[in-house]
């Protein structure tokens, strides 16, 4: 009875993992592979193997719905069997995985959801930065022949002009002169008409490698010459099949279904590996572009630094959710509502960033433009580096003592034009020496015409100072002339009124004298006579002061006139 009841239990046990683990899965996605929406292997149902952009949405989605971690799961399955899977209704919700929405699907009995992701056709293209371009343009074989034809002209240079330049001279005037430069003035008209010559076939060499350059640049190459939808007529494309009508309307070439010499189909595995394999190859089967969903080629962008993107979006479209016409209404209005906010949130193109960012390292490209960057001409700068290290190395070895005798030795038959001479360079106090007298020479020479300078400049204010002392002068002499002449006209002025007041009074004294009576007694008289007199003798006094001081202004007048 006891070991009856404990099966009873564990039966009971049984059944209720047996539900638990029904209700645990409640919803299961369907979803295809189609990076970088989607990553996944088809028959994998494990929920952790899934990832891509619309894994990360619906997993936002699932979580705002209030769904649990394990309330849903995904399931990996072929796309072409999309429709049997959908009609299963009570199994699976729905699919996702870089859908297009339109209306030949829902033709089919499929209902969309509000657009999760908006998108386009773009145009992916492939660029090889290569240093070497300007010079893989010419080949080995033309370049080698440039060079040995301007050794042997300068050979001929040598022998035929005989001047007083030397062979080395003569071969480094040749090989500048392939860059129209020339460092001898050549005499003989065989040197000149063998130089036009030469100077002809650079000229045609030049003018044909810049018309290659040219059309590298802007026709060849796909970075400068395809910039929008419009650049790809005539041009072969791989795109998706959906996509061809759009790629018609521009005259490109879609080949979605092109098929090779061995019969296998070349471009319907749009993988980052084909996409960079196709538009690098240089056979019959090259493309100049891929016109693919820009999701999907930003993808490849981030994933590969030689490949471009251009002309995005220039036909829209819209990824959404697939539902089977018999899914529950209320389900798919509830995903609706959580899409529709993402979209007010531009939830999705944040998504879309986050997810480039980590599982891709972008790389550092430059602006799209028709500026030359630093990778087109980095072989240039090799080149010139190269020349540097060479440079270098023949001063060092010109400098062993057995290459300098054997191009002392040289110079004798005029192979070389400037042997290097001996060392004669002091050492020691002789040294000092001679940089002690070179420093004081300098110095003396300097501070030589520093004095002449500063006499210079002193006989220049000297003379300077006698023309200014001598204006001053002039002004204060007139100044005292001018004083003295007002003077004098004062005293003159002084000596007038003085004369003037004496005639008066004589001429008062006299009226006076005549009116006085004749019969006063001589005592009056005589005292009026003495008293006259005493007046006589005060104004001659006075004249004698008068005449004194006009004297005295004569002499100083004569002072200053004898100034």
């Amino acid at each position: 009875m006891e070991r009856k009841f404990y099966l009873q239990i564990i039966i009971l046990g049984i059944i209720l993992l047996s539900i638990k683990q029904v209700d645990a899965l409640k919803y299961t996605i369907l979803t295809s592979p189609f990076p970088p929406m989607v990553y996944c292997t088809e028959g994998d149902t494990d929920k952790a193997n899934f990832q891509g952009l619309d894994i990360e949405m619906f997993n936002n989605i699932a979580n705002q719905l209030g769904w649990a971690s394990t309330d849903f799961t995904y399931e990996c399955i072929d796309f072409s069997q999309l429709n049997s899977y959908l009609q299963k209704t009570d199994k699976y919700v729905g699919f996702i995985g870089g859908l297009t929405i339109d209306s030949k699907r829902e033709q089919d009995g499929i209902i969309f959801s509000y657009p999760m992701w908006n998108t386009g056709i773009s145009i992916l293209i492939y660029n090889k930065n290569d240093y070497w371009l300007q010079v893989t343009v010419l080949t080995s074989q033309i370049c080698a022949l440039v060079i040995a034809t301007a050794l042997v002209i300068g050979f001929i240079h040598f022998f035929l002009e005989r001047q007083e330049y030397c062979l080395d001279q003569f071969l480094w005037n040749s090989m500048t002169s392939i860059f129209f430069i020339t460092t001898i003035n050549l005499k003989r008209s065989g040197s000149r008409l063998i130089q036009i010559t030469f100077w002809f076939m650079i000229m045609i060499i030049s003018s044909t490698y810049l018309a290659k350059m040219t059309n590298i640049l802007t026709i060849e190459q796909p970075l400068y010459s395809i910039k929008s939808p419009y650049d790809l007529n005539n041009k072969r494309v791989i795109n998706y099949s959906v996509n061809s009508y759009q790629l018609y309307q521009y005259g490109a070439i879609p080949l979605y279904s092109d098929f090779g010499s061995d019969g296998e189909t070349l471009y319907d595995d749009i993988s980052l590996e084909q996409v960079v394999k196709n538009l690098s190859r240089d056979d019959d089967f090259k493309v100049v572009a891929y016109a693919i969903d820009d999701i999907q080629a930003q993808s490849f962008e981030f994933s590969n630094c030689n490949l471009y993107l251009v002309g995005r979006n220039f036909y829209q479209f819209n990824y959404g959710m697939a539902f089977n016409m018999n899914q529950d209404p209320n389900l798919i209005s509830q995903i609706n509502k959580q899409i529709q906010i993402y979209n007010v949130n531009s939830f999705s193109k944040k998504i879309i960033d986050a997810f480039l960012q980590k599982n891709y390292s972008k790389c550092n490209k430059g602006a799209f433009d028709d500026q030359i960057t630093f990778d087109q001409v980095g072989g240039l700068y090799i080149i010139q580096a190269i020349a540097i290290c060479v440079s270098i190395l023949v001063y060092l070895i010109a400098k062993i003592p057995l290459v300098r005798r054997i191009l002392i030795k040289l110079q004798k038959y005029k192979i070389v034009s400037e042997p290097i001479q001996e060392s004669k360079a002091l050492q020691g106090d002789e040294l000092v020496l001679q940089n002690i007298k070179q420093v004081t020479k300098e110095q003396i020479t300097k501070f030589q015409q520093s004095i002449e300078d500063r006499l210079d400049e002193m006989d220049e204010n000297i003379i300077k100072f006698y023309e200014i002392l001598l204006n001053e002068e002039q002004l204060k002499k007139l100044k005292i002339i001018e004083q003295d002449q007002n003077s004098h006209n004062d005293l003159l002025q002084k000596s007038d009124h003085i004369n003037n007041l004496f005639i008066k009074k004589t001429d008062s004294k006299i009226s006076y004298q005549n009116q006085v009576h004749y019969d006063q007694n001589n005592k009056e008289a005589k005292e009026d006579n003495q008293e006259q007199q005493s007046q006589v003798h005060k104004d001659i006094v006075l004249e004698g002061e008068v005449e004194a001081a006009e004297s005295d202004n004569h002499e100083h007048l004569f002072d200053n006139n004898h100034f």
